[in-house]
């Protein structure tokens, strides 16, 4: 009873935060407090429930290492025009009959190499949500597309937060990871480009307003120089380079590219890697303006108390009996769509895609350890169910933040396609082998 009470005391107040718009950390504080509370009613004394929360807190380091890095490197890629190279480029391969496939495929290319979901969906996808209207398309088809590009490289990147996430959780190599991830989204993305195309066909663009294309090309010097930052982060990784490494590189170059073909000043290239980006035209604002490592704090404060909680669960065995009942489900109707039930509720219930893959990792670990299955089957399971569902929570801030921005609404999800498929797939790859043995 005592657990129960401190997780409806969390849910509430994440569903709180949500509703009145304030911060998700003081719900975390407040979960945090509640789960103290019930290991010292349990008679675990108040110094060994900080010792595992820290505990719990430092195996977030290594995600935490990559976020920092990863505010710098946004705000960078804004300001050396890395990505407006992609957008400006990219739109001009847009013919009227393809324009919904080039959304879906350049928004799959940008969130590979940044990384990053909300920065490419706040970026590329307004400005190409901009040019779906001017031309008659479906808003709600394009923003799906775009949505499934941008979670593509949200997931299988080795940049994303979410990747690096899953990997230190599940103790396994981030660049395997990626070679698996990559392979299980394989024919699910050659379906995405075929439904897309159709979809293109029957949705073409009346007329292709591109005015926000002229504002970049007259903002910006995109010489091959500001691609450099992207393809750094798009070769160092095939030759297993660590990824602080080559986010680091990639930083350099940015910064460098800034200073020369961008003509900024070096004290004003550094502030925009501290503070964000801001562009000197207006019309830029709303789309460019971002990044930065003080922005990050926010979400490294979110994964560092998160983690928190694992520390205390496995300290205390506090949620064992949870485990358990999952266990015995995971017996009636298989591992992968226990994982997968799990994933539902912890996206509904925590609202955003850190917690939830933090608890349903801590919620179904007793079903991988029993079993004796490797630690990449479970990282696979993970990536292919948590990662993708908690965007289809339409009020999860996986899904909110990139669908506002683009100004469309929940009815983009169903467009989505590559968020279905891939867990599809793979929970049919998965029950054919459980058959099979």
């Amino acid at each position: 009873m005592d657990l129960l009470i401190a997780f409806l005391v969390l849910i509430v107040s994440v569903l709180l935060s949500l509703f009145q718009n304030f911060s998700l950390l003081i719900p975390l504080g407040i979960g945090l407090i509640c789960f103290i509370s019930v290991g010292l009613y349990r008679h675990y004394p108040l110094r060994s429930l900080f010792k595992m929360a820290l505990e719990g807190a430092k195996n977030s380091l290594v995600v935490i290492r990559v976020l920092v890095l990863i505010g710098c490197l946004t705000a960078l890629w804004r300001a050396c025009g890395t990505i407006s190279f992609f957008v400006v480029f990219g739109v001009k391969l847009i013919t009227p009959h393809i324009f919904i496939l080039v959304a879906f495929l350049l928004s799959s290319l940008v969130s590979y190499a940044m990384g990053t979901s909300f920065g490419v969906a706040g970026t590329v996808g307004v400005i190409l949500m901009s040019i779906a209207r001017a031309g008659g398309v479906n808003e709600y088809i394009a923003a799906g597309a775009i949505l499934s590009g941008v979670y593509f490289g949200d997931r299988t990147a080795p940049t994303s937060s979410c990747a690096n996430l899953v990997a230190s959780l599940t103790k396994t190599d981030l660049y395997d990871n990626v070679k698996r991830m990559l392979k299980s989204a394989a024919l699910p993305f050659v379906i995405c480009i075929f439904l897309y195309a159709g979809l293109s066909w029957k949705n073409p663009l009346s007329s292709a307003d591109t005015s926000l294309v002229s504002v970049l090309e007259n903002n910006f010097s995109l010489s091959v120089w500001t691609l450099i930052p992207a393809v750094i982060l798009l070769i160092l990784p095939l030759f297993r380079i660590p990824v602080r490494i080559a986010i680091s590189i990639s930083i350099l170059f940015s910064f460098a590219v800034s200073m020369g073909s961008q003509q900024m000043g070096f004290w004003d290239t550094f502030h925009a890697m501290l503070f964000g980006y801001k562009p000197s035209d207006p019309t830029l604002t709303g789309i460019l303006s971002g990044g930065g490592l003080i922005p990050m704090l926010t979400t490294i404060l979110i994964v560092a108390l998160s983690s928190t909680y694992s520390g205390i669960f496995n300290g205390t065995n506090m949620i064992s009996g949870i485990r358990e009942k999952l266990f015995d489900l995971s017996e009636k109707i298989g591992r992968f769509p226990t994982v997968v039930a799990t994933s539902i509720l912890s996206c509904a219930v925590f609202c955003n895609q850190t917690m939830g893959i933090i608890f349903t990792h801590e919620m179904v670990g007793k079903i991988y350890q029993e079993k004796k299955i490797d630690r990449s089957t479970f990282m696979l399971d993970i990536a292919n169910s948590t990662t993708l569902i908690a965007v289809l929570i339409p009020w999860s801030i996986a899904s909110s933040v990139p669908l506002t921005w683009m100004g469309v609404n929940f009815k983009a999800l169903p467009y989505a396609f590559l968020l279905y498929l891939i867990p599809l797939f793979y929970g049919i790859q998965e029950q054919h082998k459980s058959k099979q043995h």
